[in-house]
């Protein structure tokens, strides 16, 4: 089975092939690659859990950039795994993810409205794991742009800020600031 599908344009990233592996049991084990994209699209981080031997795994799952819908990528993922692996997108959420293999360069960002936002430090450093010659910069989400995209340690800097600005304000609310 292949993971990735060509493209309009006839190139094909990330093309993985799966071969399922059969455990002790005989029961099937998860044989998704962590990491699968196929341009640039939609995306849903999924965990997996395999009901008969319990294995779990999370991926990163963007097998075809002409999806419509986070939900859409769900199903798709579903039918790759089979019966005995349950999928669950709700823990993991989802966005849009800009893939330039030629400038080595992978931007995330926005979210799914199905599935929620996704963790962006552990999606970038999910995908910082699998390709590690290219820059992974993180734009966007729930509180508005992030303009221009950030690297992943400037993001954990605008988060931590954002944080302190709304415990200050929460400070204020109580009465415990002095400013």
């Amino acid at each position: 089975m292949v993971v990735a599908k060509k493209r309009k344009d006839h190139r094909l990233f990330a093309a993985t092939t799966i071969q399922p592996k059969q455990s002790k049991e005989g029961a099937m084990s998860i044989e998704i690659p962590d990491v699968t994209i196929a341009g640039s699209g939609r995306y849903v981080i999924a965990d997996l859990w395999n009901k008969k031997t319990g294995e779990k795994k999370r991926v990163f799952w963007a097998p075809d950039p002409d999806v419509g819908f986070h939900q859409d990528l769900a199903k798709m993922l579903e039918e790759e795994v089979g019966n005995d692996v349950e999928v669950n997108c709700y823990r993991g959420g989802g966005g849009r993810i800009n893939f330039d293999p030629e400038q080595k360069k992978i931007i995330i960002g926005d979210w799914s409205m199905t599935y929620r936002e996704d963790d962006k430090e552990e999606t970038a450093q999910m995908l910082e794991k699998a390709y590690p010659d290219f820059a992974v910069l993180i734009s966007g989400g729930r509180d508005g742009e992030i303009n221009p995209p950030l690297t992943l340690m400037e993001y954990r800097k605008h988060v931590r800020r954002e944080l302190e600005k709304r415990q200050h304000v929460i400070r204020m609310i109580l009465g415990d600031d002095k400013d």
